[in-house]
């Protein structure tokens, strides 16, 4: 298991406003929320890609799965990712 904190700890830029570093960080935790939140071959695959910054490659050999298998976790992630943070985040169109 790979921990969201793991990413360390979140700054606020002091020229920030108050009001939108508060938002900017209530958003934040609703994303690290959601993500806790997936079946945990969904999540393991968002944070090695999105957190990690890993290719679909080193996640196959991570999780020793076919890199079809990377893909279609990540786009199930991404989906309802988006669906759990659609009054958050405006994704587009996400399939």
């Amino acid at each position: 298991m790979i921990s969201i904190d793991a990413a360390g700890p979140q700054l606020v830029d002091d020229r920030e406003q108050p009001d939108a570093a508060t938002s900017r960080l209530q958003v934040q935790q609703r994303v690290r929320d959601a993500i806790d939140q997936l079946p945990p071959l969904l999540r393991e695959a968002i944070v090695l890609r999105e957190l990690q910054d890993c290719s679909y490659t080193e996640i196959a050999a991570v999780t020793q799965v076919p890199v079809g298998t990377v893909m279609s976790r990540l786009s199930r992630a991404r989906a309802r990712l988006a669906g759990m943070l659609q009054d958050v985040v405006d994704f587009g169109d996400v399939a």
